[in-house]
């Protein structure tokens, strides 16, 4: 005989259509019950924003510590205004629908970004945010390597790193079945589905590339550096947060997103508190 309780519970079952987008098992919330993606950039511009402005006042109240002309304490503060303007246009462009359309020469749509699983707008503000990290990486440790040819490298592996997500994509093409009435994409419903649909063929070369590039970089300017000379007040803990804001975490992050530990949506969110804690102190540390 079929247990009636039995039957009721499995008929008065819900179908899942959300999952919490979880960092160590803590579950992510701003403002709202559910996370909505245009909340994560939105807080980073404004955090990020009021760091920069406090950056900006205090180093023309500090002494120039220059190179080559050159006043180094602008490169962090660079920094920080660079990826507030980063988070500022994902803002914008989730605030008005994207911009152009999937039929024309130009389109740019964040959600459908998300919904796939790449950034573009993070890989080309690492163009500048990154070239700019390793400089200032180089200039603390005095190193006598060509800042032309750090650039040059750096370019590259945050090209790779580019191409790391576009190689290994969601199989999604339309954002409409995450969003609510409002047209705000709901990351935990996107959570949910890039959970249940990992990626079955992962392309690691541009990763390996890429990390073989940081890494070589990495130790050129180590084994290449004027130890003699002390520029900054805190050389050690900028030279820590450096590597572990451009190199160990990124590489570790998707490492794991490869692995399929991670989803997209955890991914980004990672990368953001990476962001909104390393480049503060980054810069509080070179304005000391």
């Amino acid at each position: 005989m079929e247990d009636p309780a039995q039957k009721c519970t499995l008929v008065g079952e819900k179908e899942q259509t959300k999952m919490d987008v979880s960092i160590f098992k803590i579950p992510c919330r701003l403002q709202n019950d559910s996370l909505k993606l245009h909340e994560i950039p939105r807080l980073c511009t404004v955090v990020l924003c009021m760091v920069g402005i406090c950056g900006l006042v205090t180093l023309f109240m500090r002494d120039s510590v220059r190179y080559n002309g050159v006043n180094m304490r602008i490169i962090p503060v660079a920094i920080v205004f660079i990826t507030c303007i980063q988070y500022g246009i994902i803002y914008l462009n989730l605030s008005m629908g994207g911009w152009g359309a999937a039929n024309s020469r130009f389109w740019c749509d964040v959600k459908i970004m998300f919904v796939r699983g790449f950034n573009t707008v993070r890989t080309l503000g690492h163009f500048l945010s990154g070239t700019l990290i390793f400089i200032l990486f180089a200039f603390t440790f005095g190193s006598e390597s060509s800042i032309l040819y750090i650039s040059l490298l750096i370019l590259i592996a945050e090209w790779q790193t580019g191409i790391v997500e576009n190689q290994n994509q969601y199989d999604q093409t339309i954002h409409e079945k995450f969003t609510n009435d409002k047209g705000e994409l709901c990351l935990e419903s996107l959570q949910l589905y890039q959970f249940n649909h990992p990626s079955t063929t992962v392309v690691w070369s541009p990763f390996v590339i890429a990390c073989s590039i940081k890494a070589y970089v990495i130790s050129c300017i180590i084994t290449t550096s004027y130890i003699e000379v002390e520029r900054w007040t805190f050389s050690t803990p900028i030279s820590v947060c450096i590597i572990l804001w451009s190199y160990l975490i990124p590489s570790f992050l998707n490492f794991t997103y490869l692995k399929n530990a991670l989803t997209f949506c955890q991914l980004e969110l990672c990368r953001t508190i990476s962001d909104i804690i390393f480049l503060p102190l980054i810069m509080m540390f070179s304005l000391v």
